[in-house]
């Protein structure tokens, strides 16, 4: 069933996370050391910055949209050479220092509307005879959709998908 699978892929995620655990160095020590030394995370780490001092410049209504490539310049770190500047790679930081709370709390809202509809689905699933939990086709493929869009919403985090859809395709 459905559970079963999510109990293995939480038990497989669980094993993994004690194994980097008790490795020689921790997991989180390894990481941060990892990604510290990363020149793409320093770049994005350094955009970011930039882009919520936009969005301080604007807090309630951001700049417009469309006007991060016009505006960035006149924050970015001189430490920052690796992007053209044309995206900040963190939709959700764009979105607030183009257009405010507002904007940025729409995919998020989207997020947490389709995670409720999943979750409303998987508790409404049918019983069969044998007792088991079952998911329709249509149900099935909703779930795969769910995960599709969420994907989408996550790398936002990390890029630039939302305002290139060439990309989130």
């Amino acid at each position: 069933t459905w559970r079963n699978a999510v109990a293995s892929l939480a038990a497989v995620a669980l094993g993994y996370t004690i194994v980097a655990a008790l490795g020689p160095e921790t997991g989180i020590e390894r990481l941060t050391r990892d990604i510290g030394s990363d020149n793409s995370v320093k770049a994005r780490l350094l955009m970011w910055e930039s882009t919520l001092e936009l969005y301080r410049q604007a807090p309630l209504t951001g700049h417009g949209i469309g006007s991060y490539k016009l505006l960035y310049p006149s924050v970015r770190s001189p430490e920052e050479t690796q992007s053209s500047g044309d995206f900040a790679h963190n939709d959700y930081a764009q979105l607030l220092a183009e257009g405010g709370p507002f904007l940025a709390a729409m995919p998020i809202a989207l997020g947490i509307w389709l995670s409720l509809r999943v979750l409303r689905l998987a508790r409404g699933s049918q019983k069969s005879p044998d007792r088991q939990s079952t998911l329709s086709t249509e149900d099935l493929e909703r779930i795969g959709l769910y995960f599709g869009v969420t994907a989408i919403l996550i790398h936002a985090f990390f890029n630039f998908i939302i305002y290139v859809s060439a990309i989130a395709i």
